[in-house]
């Protein structure tokens, strides 16, 4: 993975066939929250974005084949949960709880629970 911007938090999609992870813009001296969750194949190629990300997010995926993905975003004041696929990009709202900070998150093997 290369582009101009930083790169973290690689993970599996739960199919395996895809690696995801978040892509920031980073420009000398400035903090920017222009962030994207890119996904390329694990056979290699170009990078595609699944998603615009707005504020703070992580993102976490279940081991079981067949379930989603789920982000966890800061917005206005909330905790946004919320399903997305790696090839048709965000999905329904899962939950969603008052918040200003990232939260220490978890989510079940098979996709079925949030902890926090």
């Amino acid at each position: 993975m290369t582009s101009p911007g930083d790169q973290y938090s690689p993970q599996l999609s739960p199919d395996r066939a895809w690696l995801l992870y978040v892509e920031q813009d980073a420009e000398p001296g400035k903090v920017t929250t222009n962030a994207r969750l890119m996904r390329m194949s694990v056979t290699g190629g170009r990078a595609e974005k699944v998603l615009d990300i707005q504020g703070t997010a992580t993102f976490l995926t279940p081991q079981a084949t067949g379930s989603s993905p789920v982000l966890c975003e800061l917005q206005s004041g909330s905790v946004v949960f919320t399903a997305f696929d790696p090839v048709r990009g965000r999905g329904r709202e899962l939950s969603r709880a008052e918040g200003h900070e990232p939260p220490v998150w978890g989510l079940s093997p098979d996709g079925s629970t949030i902890t926090i």
